[in-house]
């Protein structure tokens, strides 16, 4: 819906662009356009963003594609460069010439009702906004309706959709105080920027090393990286920072450097979180493959020896029997005379003493042979699988990752597909619910008031009912939306970094929040990354509970009238306004999920990790011959159903 619309028309057209002048010329005053460098923040860190700007009538030129990028431009820095002070669009005389063409651009009504009116070049070159323009499109692309109402007003009434959020900047140093303040300020931003840098290059580093000792199969070093934090020292450095980066909030106010400062230690904390699971994960493997193999080869170095001790033992038994017997068949006294007496010359005590004597030696080598390798019985760790399992591959590629309960029914969502669960006894299929609106891939799934909320990518929420019908879908900007909570009924709406507020399917606020995950419980606020957070009603930090991790946390989970705490080896329950930390059966572990069925707790976790417990003490592996990722666990019709990937359900009974 909110798409360039010059890419609509390229679409059409199939046109491309033609070759760019050296020096640009404003199509509005013909003066030379001078380039600029914009940050954009998106998922994946920090980028700039080159645009033509005119110092003379303030209009913008933007290349081809480029105004979608702009549009992840923060508001607050919109409003702050580039300004619409009218509030209005200007509509344009529609004979203005493109600078890189020379062809005539065509004056249109950006995304048809917005009544913004945008120059666009017919053969692909670009798109021409006058001054204000940008800000505008940006409050139109973060709600369209309460925008397109306002167009209509007239211009004594006309009010912006929702202001920048202030923030505390340094201008130019009136007094030399001032001077040394800034000057100070952005020293201790170099620093604590190449601090950072330092830490990211460790991380790269210690993964090349780590990488190279799964390759070379080095089981004693992997075994020492399987029982430490691989990246504690990292973690533990970048804490230290992040506690720097908490007073220069303190000292100098919200600035733009301390939030960029701040999101790149984010990243860098979820690089860590996912590369030292995935390397966890392989390296367990490998382990686990080496000590199989070793299991085999001791298995068939005992068949050997238990034959070489059977041969042994026969050896033996017949050495004995002729020694018993003293006599060979061909000495029986019935012979000739002459033969007796040649029989009589020779020294018969020597024979038999000899043939003795042989025997006798081979029983020794055999028995010394079956002493020296009598192998020693090793305890088995491995629980007997006492569960009846049964594997149910949905008709889709994708990982099984939510799951509710609604009214009987069993709902399992993937990463952009529903199924509901059909129960053909003693067998189990499922049918896929087919909805329009759900063109995204889903990040997060709730239920509030017998009505489904999902949230996604592009910004998407879709609202249903019981019965599957569609009863709202909002965009919410363009970043994906992770979580999203209903309090007073406002919805807030989380992305990365931005916090959306919603009344009656409006955005009202933005603002920018480093959390990511959402959850109300005990009717307060609950948020964070790795530290559990208290939030007021306008997301005011009121609270704040550290985990004693510096790892992040993955989500929450409310079970009865408790809140549990999940992540990457980080088990842990919110109580009493504490923070209850629980050992795992593996440090590394990478807790998914947990439920309590039956008076027993069971959580999940990558690589079939699958585990049962009482009182967190004691842990219980069910070995379910599986490496898939379990994402959640379900109990429906007395039986536990796993949610695997690669579209696997496992049904436990």
């Amino acid at each position: 819906m909110f798409k360039d619309l010059f890419n609509d028309i390229l679409k059409d057209l199939g046109i491309t662009g033609y070759k760019r002048p050296p020096n640009l010329k404003c199509p509005n005053c013909y003066s030379v356009m001078k380039k600029i460098s914009i940050k954009i923040l998106g998922n994946y860190g920090n980028n700039y963003l080159e645009l033509d700007f005119c110092q003379e009538c303030e209009s913008l030129w933007f290349d081809r594609g480029e105004l979608v990028k702009a549009l992840e431009i923060d508001l607050k820095d919109i409003s702050k460069y580039f300004p619409s002070k009218t509030k209005q669009s200007v509509k344009g005389s529609g004979k203005r010439i493109c600078p890189i063409c020379q062809k005539q651009l065509t004056l249109v009504n950006y995304s048809k009702d917005s009544n913004i009116w945008v120059d666009i070049c017919s053969n692909g070159c670009g798109i021409f906004l006058d001054s204000g323009e940008l800000e505008l499109i940006k409050l139109y692309s973060l709600n369209p309706l309460q925008f397109s109402s306002q167009t209509q007003q007239t211009n004594q009434e006309r009010q912006p959709l929702m202001s920048a959020e202030s923030t505390t900047s340094f201008e130019e140093p009136s007094t030399k105080q001032d001077s040394d303040t800034k000057y100070q300020f952005l020293n201790d931003v170099k620093n604590l920027a190449q601090r950072i840098q330092k830490v990211k290059d460790q991380v790269v580093y210690k993964v090349k090393q780590i990488e190279d000792a799964i390759k070379s199969k080095n089981i004693l070093e992997l075994k020492k990286l399987m029982n430490k934090q691989i990246f504690a020292e990292e973690l533990n450095e970048l804490g230290l920072i992040n506690q720097e980066i908490r007073n220069m909030y303190q000292k100098y106010g919200n600035q733009k450097q301390i939030e960029d400062l701040q999101t790149h230690i984010q990243n860098i904390i979820k690089f860590i979180d996912i590369r030292s699971n995935s390397l966890k994960d392989r390296i367990a493997v490998e382990i686990e493959f080496q000590q199989e193999k070793e299991k085999e080869i001791s298995s068939f170095e005992l068949t050997n020896i238990n034959k070489s001790s059977e041969i042994a033992k026969s050896s033996e038994q017949k050495a004995e029997q002729r020694i018993k017997q003293k006599i060979e068949p061909k000495m029986e006294p019935k012979v000739e005379p002459r033969i007796e007496r040649r029989d009589e010359s020779k020294d018969e005590s020597n024979v038999e003493p000899k043939v003795e004597s042989k025997i006798e030696q081979k029983i020794e080598q055999k028995v010394e042979q079956k002493s020296e390798y009598q192998p020693i019985q090793q305890p088995s760790t491995k629980l007997e699988n006492t569960f009846n399992i049964e594997k149910i591959r949905l008709p889709s590629f994708e990982n099984l990752l939510f799951y509710l309960t609604l009214n009987d029914k069993f709902i399992v969502f993937s990463e952009n597909k529903i199924y509901l669960l059909v129960s053909n006894l003693p067998t189990y299929s499922f049918q896929e619910i087919k909805i329009k609106e759900l063109n995204f891939r889903i990040k997060k799934v709730k239920k509030i008031d017998d009505k489904i909320y999902l949230s996604g990518s592009s910004g998407s929420m879709l609202i249903i009912d019981q019965d599957f019908n569609v009863v709202n879908f909002y965009k919410i900007g363009y970043s994906d939306i992770l979580d999203f909570i209903i309090y007073n009924n406002q919805i807030f709406a989380l992305s990365s970094g931005r916090l959306y507020t919603l009344q009656e399917g409006k955005v009202v606020e933005e603002k920018s929040i480093n959390i990511n995950f959402l959850e109300v419980f005990d009717g307060k606020i609950i948020g964070g990354s790795s530290s559990i957070l208290i939030f007021n009603e306008k997301f005011e930090k009121l609270q704040e509970y550290q985990t004693g991790s510096y790892q992040q946390i993955k989500k929450v989970k409310v079970l009865g009238n408790d809140l549990f705490i999940l992540g990457s080896g980080l088990l842990a329950k919110f109580d009493n306004q504490k923070i209850v930390k629980y050992n795992l059966p593996k440090s590394y572990l990478e807790v998914n999920d947990i439920d309590f069925v039956n008076g027993s707790y069971y959580i999940c976790s990558n690589s079939g990790g699958f585990y049962k417990t009482d009182n967190f003490d004691n842990y219980q592996e069910i070995r379910l011959n599986t490496f898939d990722n379990i994402f959640a666990i379900a109990y429906y019709n007395n039986k536990i159903h796993l949610l695997c990937s690669g579209s696997n359900l496992l049904i436990i009974s």
